[in-house]
């Protein structure tokens, strides 16, 4: 299946909006007709991170009032700024930055208000800190690397060729 690449040209009916999430399961259906798709998710053990808490405590920052919850600004390199966020977003969020599934095992409850700049790309000529480290001084928090569940699509079986339209 890694060598033919297709392209899906799908529109919801006349008039319909979809979410993103309410647009998978519809995506979905579309590739198990057309190409008898077969998966199903299994959670894996794969590299990834362990969200700590550092030895020190954490140091973070109740949330105030008025923001949904994990509301984050903008995404951009280098800066992670949110808002009511619980442990498992942070966790969600960190991912991206790591590059590596993170999971939470801080144990910590309750949502917090977190806003620090870190060195996306290890530029030895940043005066900013590599996100483990600016992780820590802007939180009390640790990215231990370790074997962390991963859940993985799996893909029991698919026609090379998918039926017509």
């Amino acid at each position: 299946m890694d060598t033919n690449l297709y392209d899906v040209d799908a529109k919801p009916e006349e008039g319909v909006s979809l979410t993103r999430e309410e647009l998978k399961p519809c995506l979905q259906e579309l590739l198990q007709e057309r190409f008898h798709l077969l998966a199903h998710m299994e959670t894996r053990s794969g590299r990834g991170y362990a969200l700590l808490v550092a030895q020190d405590g954490p140091h973070l920052k109740p949330a105030t009032g008025g923001h949904f919850p994990g509301q984050r600004h903008p995404v951009s390199p280098g800066h992670l700024h949110t808002y009511n966020c619980s442990m498992s977003q942070l966790a969600q969020y960190l991912t991206s930055a790591a590059g590596f599934p993170v999971a939470d095992q801080t144990g910590l409850a309750g949502s917090y208000d977190i806003d620090f700049n870190y060195n996306p790309r290890f530029d030895m000529e940043s005066p900013l800190q590599p996100l483990d480290m600016a992780l820590k001084e802007a939180t009390g928090l640790l990215l231990k690397p370790q074997k962390v569940p991963v859940e993985t699509l799996v893909i029991d079986s698919a026609d090379k060729v998918p039926t017509d339209n």
